[in-house]
């Protein structure tokens, strides 16, 4: 037995309805010899998904939580050896030490929402 469904003018009603949100630009901020990257964590996951950081300078990354849910909530950075629990909402500030040139991933403690941190 065969179920067919038609959505063609369903997809299409959620096609015009479609609201885009403006994605949240990559932060990265040096004052007096410490720089502050920031990454905003939601129910969908974090974003941006990338940021740049320099090299060679003392950093914190600032997460703000908005609405986090589930395995977003559980923050790691493998290569640091660093895992964090986000509050839902709010902010945590993770002390990343001096970084090197390279890449550093983080993620859900689930592995399902990922992010990388360019150091160049």
């Amino acid at each position: 037995m065969r179920l067919s469904v038609h959505v063609t003018a369903w997809a299409a009603n959620l096609t015009s309805s479609t609201v885009s949100t403006p994605a949240l630009a990559a932060t990265s901020t040096v004052a007096d010899g410490h720089q502050t990257v920031s990454i905003e964590a939601t129910s969908d996951g974090y974003s941006p998904a990338t940021i740049h950081a320099q090299p060679g300078v003392p950093t914190t990354l600032r997460i703000h939580s908005d609405g986090a849910q589930g395995c977003v909530r559980a923050f790691t950075m493998p290569d640091l050896n660093l895992q964090q629990i986000l509050p839902a909402s709010g902010d945590t500030n993770l002390d990343l030490g001096t970084l090197r040139p390279g890449t550093l991933a983080y993620a859900c403690g689930m592995g399902m929402y990922a992010g990388t941190i360019i150091v160049n």
